[in-house]
């Protein structure tokens, strides 16, 4: 009999939310998921079985409503990826760390930039990725259009191959003249409402 591809034996997410005042929100999230893996479907071979572990913690402040801050911190690791009990990996990450202005100039637009997850439609090219045990955010700048319906215009960064430049310095310049290996992604996502049952995304 041939083995399930893959298994999900134990999945269990546990968040808070807490709002004592309009001032502060705290926010956590646990992901905690245990897994078989069995796709060489051979009844001989003993399937593949791990544990992972997802913690999130968020502060989100708003001031005059129109300056919105928002801190995420995660740790993911994988149940004994230490390989000692005595051993720490230092895992802990900014997941999400952005600033939002809201109804800049009082126009129908928002400026959000820092560190942030991007999720549209059904998430099949855009997507926070929410089941895996890390989760993507991304890099970048995001103008937010709402006219009655809704624009996003975004430049992210993927890769990064020029370090900071602490002092520029006569000897780092002429910098070379070829491009550097890195990678940015810029782009436009509109949605708007059809009618109530049909909604178009234009990308």
């Amino acid at each position: 009999m041939k083995r399930i591809i893959s298994i999900i034996i134990f999945t269990s997410i546990i968040s808070f939310a807490q709002n004592e005042n309009d001032d502060w929100k705290f926010s956590g999230q646990i992901q905690l998921r245990s897994e078989i893996d069995g796709r060489d479907f051979r009844n001989k071979t003993y399937p593949l079985t791990f544990a992972s572990l997802r913690t999130r913690v968020s502060v989100e402040k708003t001031f005059m409503d129109k300056v919105n801050f928002f801190v995420q911190i995660q740790d993911s690791r994988i149940f004994g990826e230490e390989g000692n009990t005595l051993a720490a990996i230092d895992n802990i990450d900014l997941h999400q760390g952005y600033v939002t202005l809201k109804k800049l100039f009082d126009w129908d637009m928002d400026v959000q930039a820092g560190r942030f997850e991007v999720a549209y439609g059904t998430e099949r090219f855009f997507g926070a990725v929410g089941w895996h045990y890390i989760g993507r955010a991304w890099d970048g700048v995001r103008f937010k259009f709402y006219p009655g319906f809704k624009l996003d215009l975004f430049a992210l960064t993927h890769t990064e191959s020029v370090g900071y430049i602490a002092n520029a310095t006569p000897g780092i310049y002429p910098f070379p003249q070829q491009p550097t290996p890195s990678y940015s992604l810029y782009g436009v996502w509109e949605s708007m409402n059809i009618n109530p049952m049909h909604q178009l995304d234009v990308f």
